[in-house]
């Protein structure tokens, strides 16, 4: 399982598709398919890892999602997209699971992001500076390949694909697992850092450069007040604190002034505020059941795109769909967060690197719609982490009376002996 799970991370950049009638296969999609039935069964048989109430919450996910699927297009016609949604949803999630049951196979499998990027580096760069996609020209011409949208330019460069379908894509799998990285690695952090930022740098994703500075303002964080225990609860005050303040002092909502100076430009930052308007309007339309594919009531100059991935999934699939996946999220993020390792350091650090790229990328998602391959990406990396909270505490030894050392029994006994002796 741990090599299927390798592989999954280079099919996210592999852009082979497979077409079979009306149905999409990209080769991630094929990959999970693949490693489903599998997934359970070593979940089921291993006694490192279990179901629980992750895996319950993001079925009641699931069963909204076709429930919205059936009310709003009928049941004959949800076969496909239900069946999709459930492969990047569930199965990414249990292939994730299965794949990282322990350290080791958590560090085999996302050393392979550096290596991807390492060998995608100077193709991206010749990307963005002549806007020649060297790769995935190659790869056209070999197999039939998943359709990739026009590169536009920002800040005077090409915005950097390479193999994936969207810079976005691109610019958030290169991104997301900075913190990962760099506290579970000893030597290749230091390769890493520059690959991971003028990768994502090139991608010229506002959702991509998010993940990458929120990611870094953490790590700062953690090397500045590594002394204290409380940080973490601290930096959550300073944000609320600043949340507070904003909204007291500005003639503009926290959300607002947060949108206006994480994106690269006006116009992007005010179509965000834009979609935060319309789209909780159409949540509180259609709360239940969403619009699924319809259309959704926004003005005929805004683009249809929606670049929310929290709010889309309450437009969709309705406020249920929404509430059992971001539960799933917050309750894998707490378990996660409340183990701890005092015996092994390196394995704290593995953990709190997961924890700090899970939070950046679930924080990303006001920003960015996942689509393609990094809605999967991002349950994968749920799934791998469940082997935090899942691992086993070990139960404190304690000493019995036959485990002291002969010596010691005899020495306290002619102690005990002396004393009553002298009485």
């Amino acid at each position: 399982m741990n090599w299927l799970g390798v592989f999954f991370i280079y099919s996210l950049g592999i852009p082979f598709m497979v077409n079979v009638a009306t149905l999409n296969l990209p080769l991630y999609r094929i990959v999970l398919l693949i490693a489903f039935v599998p997934s359970v069964l070593a979940i089921l048989t291993s006694r490192k890892i279990r179901f629980g109430v992750i895996e319950f919450l993001l079925i009641v996910h699931f069963i909204f999602v076709v429930m919205s699927l059936s009310v709003n297009h009928g049941v004959a016609n949800i076969i496909e997209p239900s069946g999709s949604y459930f492969v990047e949803c569930v199965a990414a999630f249990l292939l994730g699971k299965a794949a990282c049951q322990d350290k080791e196979q958590f560090l085999r499998i996302f050393r392979h992001v550096v290596y991807m990027l390492c060998l995608l580096l100077p193709f991206v760069m010749i990307q963005s500076f002549t806007g020649q996609n060297v790769l995935l020209d190659f790869a056209r011409s070999l197999f039939p390949i998943v359709a990739a949208t026009i590169q536009d330019q920002r800040l005077g460069l090409f915005r950097a694909n390479v193999t994936f379908p969207h810079s976005i894509l691109f610019g958030i799998f290169a991104s997301f697992a900075l913190s990962l990285v760099f506290l579970s690695y000893r030597k290749l952090k230091y390769l890493s850092v520059p690959v991971i930022g003028l990768s994502t740098f090139f991608s010229l994703s506002t959702g991509a450069l998010l993940v990458f500075v929120v990611q870094t303002i953490f790590l700062f964080w953690n090397r500045v007040l590594r002394r204290f225990p409380n940080r973490w609860w601290i930096l959550f005050g300073a944000f609320l604190f600043t949340y507070v303040s904003i909204d007291v002092l500005s003639n503009r909502t926290p959300f607002h002034v947060f949108v206006d100076y994480l994106t690269l430009n006006s116009g992007s930052a005010y179509n965000r505020i834009l979609i935060w308007h319309y789209g909780t309007a159409e949540v509180a339309r259609h709360p239940f059941f969403g619009i699924a594919f319809n259309e959704w009531n926004n003005p005929e100059w805004m683009s249809d795109s929606m670049d929310n991935f929290w709010l889309l999934i309450a437009v969709r699939y309705g406020l249920p769909a929404f509430v059992f996946l971001f539960a799933a999220f917050v309750v894998l993020f707490w378990k996660a967060c409340r183990r701890s390792f005092p015996d092994d350091p390196h394995l704290s650090n593995i953990r709190l690197g997961w924890c700090l790229s899970l939070l950046a990328f679930a924080i990303a998602g006001s920003t960015v719609h996942f689509f393609g391959s990094v809605f999967p990406l991002f349950l994968f990396l749920w799934g791998a982490g469940a082997w935090f909270y899942d691992r086993p505490l070990r139960k404190p030894q304690r000493v019995t009376p036959a485990a002291v050392s002969p010596s010691v029994s005899e020495a306290g006994l002619q102690t005990v002996q002396a004393r009553a002796g002298s009485d």
